[in-house]
């Protein structure tokens, strides 16, 4: 696991989702994982050149909402869950 601080943002009966400072500072921070199910370790679901934040689980546990500075500013993203795939920005 990343030395550094971990923060936890959202816990399901399966998961604990985190936020960790990047190697990068000005990067911000990035969303982690850890199941809960036993034995895993933590693992980086969203360390990119952005910011990633303020993680969420749906209700079924099939999709992540994260806020992101990808598009330059704080939008929010929708992803597929546990298996990163399918990508939607939020467009109200």
């Amino acid at each position: 696991m990343e030395a550094g601080f971990k923060r936890p943002v959202y816990a399901s009966r399966e998961y604990l989702l985190t936020e960790t400072p990047p190697s990068n500072p000005q990067a911000g921070q990035h969303i982690w994982v850890l199941s809960l199910l036993g034995g895993g370790k933590p693992f980086p679901y969203l360390r990119t050149e952005f910011a990633e934040a303020q993680a969420l689980l749906s209700s079924n546990g099939r999709w992540l909402a994260y806020r992101s500075t990808e598009s330059r500013v704080q939008d929010v993203y929708v992803v597929s869950f546990p298996q990163f795939g399918q990508k939607a920005k939020d467009l109200h």
